[in-house]
């Protein structure tokens, strides 16, 4: 009984490892489409577009506004 758990506990942290690792490919694919030409590579709203807004566009490593 004792195997029988511990492979399901291992199977389950092996599919969750996989699941997260995708959506953090396809996280980084949206952010570039639609995200990085205003908030910039790292986030910091200083995208080559973001000087032709009206409003300076959020500051995503800005912890307390993130809050």
């Amino acid at each position: 009984m004792r195997v029988l758990l511990t492979a399901l506990v291992v199977l389950g942290m092996v599919v969750a490892t996989t699941a997260r690792a995708g959506d953090l490919t396809n996280g980084k694919q949206v952010y570039a489409e639609y995200c990085l030409e205003c908030h910039g590579e790292k986030g910091k709203g200083d995208g080559p577009e973001a000087a032709d807004l009206e409003k300076k566009p959020a500051d995503y490593t800005d912890k307390a506004k993130m809050a």
